[in-house]
């Protein structure tokens, strides 16, 4: 076993939850030929239609596509079973490490430094480990810092194991059982699929997926709306959050990830726009008009920031009406990138 190891790792291209941000950061940090793949598959989006409900991840991608990338391999633990069966945990880790394997846990952050949680409350998170120092006892690792931005930084290797061995599993949340480690595989291209951006576009803009359509199991489909249709549960959201006495609820019911997401969306819509344009495929106009729809997703995100220091309900009728005017203009250009695909 080596003494050091750090992985190669990267920004994300998208960082509002873990589970992409970590996957993204390892393939920016191997190689910039990620970006065809997430071209072509970062497009459709779900949201939750029982706002009350599942409300961690309240708007996301449809597919968790990038746990299912074939640029990475995978391998899969569960920790209730591991950690019945008296290994070194550490060993474990490091030796996976020195194979180039990123490790992905869920902890317990109160045992964490430099995050929200650390030495505050008991909060079962992300993180992922991406290297190790043998001398210095520390892991390398990745996830939110204490301002809840997504940052690198260090925990023991004593830290580590307590914040693990004190993730007490909810049965009815498989993803806090779940270890995951990831290696990039450079052997590996994923060329930009035309065909498969038109296909996801088209499912945004008539709110379906055809994918979740045609599943292979007999299982209880998901109660959520895609596309374009996030858009009306966000309205809906936001109208549900207005009803909250109090400033200090309203903060607490309303969920500013949103905001980001679709901030981070939207700039990521327009780089797609623009690799497209490199392949031939002429979409001079629409490219200038999609710039105005991240003109307003970003004033969105600044209102929501707004309304965070201010006790002001008329900011979030201002969101509101942006969002309509996202949702408006969304669908008008994206069809007409969909007819310059055909």
């Amino acid at each position: 076993m080596r003494r050091k190891v750090v992985l190669k790792l990267d920004k994300p291209i998208f960082d509002v939850y873990n589970y992409d941000a970590f996957i993204l950061a390892i393939l920016a940090g191997n190689s910039d030929n990620y970006f065809s793949w997430v071209f072509s598959n970062y497009i459709l989006v779900k949201a939750n239609r029982d706002l009350s409900k599942n409300g961690d991840v309240f708007l996301r991608f449809a597919d968790a596509e990038s746990i299912k990338t074939e640029l990475l391999s995978r391998q899969f633990l569960s920790w209730s079973t591991l950690s019945k069966l008296n290994l070194n945990i550490n060993e474990i880790v490091r030796k996976l490490i020195d194979l180039e394997y990123y490790a992905y846990f869920q902890v317990d952050e109160y045992y964490i430094p430099h995050t929200f949680s650390y030495q505050r409350e008991h909060f079962v998170h992300d993180i992922l480990i991406y290297g190790y120092d043998i001398e210095k006892q520390i892991y390398y690792i990745s996830g939110y810092n204490e301002e809840f931005l997504f940052s690198r930084k260090i925990c023991t290797f004593a830290e580590f194991q307590n914040a693990l061995y004190a993730n007490k599993c909810e049965k009815d949340k498989v993803w806090t059982d779940r270890i995951r480690f990831y290696k990039y595989d450079h052997t590996k291209q994923f060329p930009l699929n035309i065909k498969l951006i038109k296909l996801y576009l088209e499912d945004y803009v008539r709110a379906k997926s055809t994918f979740a359509s045609y599943e292979r199991f007999n299982c209880d489909k998901e109660d959520v709306v895609y596309g374009i249709g996030v858009y009306d549960v966000i309205l809906e959201h936001i109208e549900q959050v207005k009803k909250s006495r109090s400033h200090q609820e309203k903060m607490r019911n309303l969920d500013f990830r949103i905001f980001r997401f679709l901030l981070e969306y939207k700039k990521v819509m327009l780089m797609r726009l623009e690799c497209i344009s490199k392949n031939d495929i002429d979409l001079g106009e629409i490219f200038e008009e999609y710039k105005e729809e991240c003109v307003r997703s970003e004033k969105t995100h600044g209102l929501a920031m707004r309304f965070e220091l201010l006790n002001d309900t008329s900011i979030l009728d201002k969101i509101s009406r942006n969002i309509l005017e996202m949702k408006k203009y969304d669908s008008i250009i994206l069809e007409k990138v969909i007819g310059r695909l055909s």
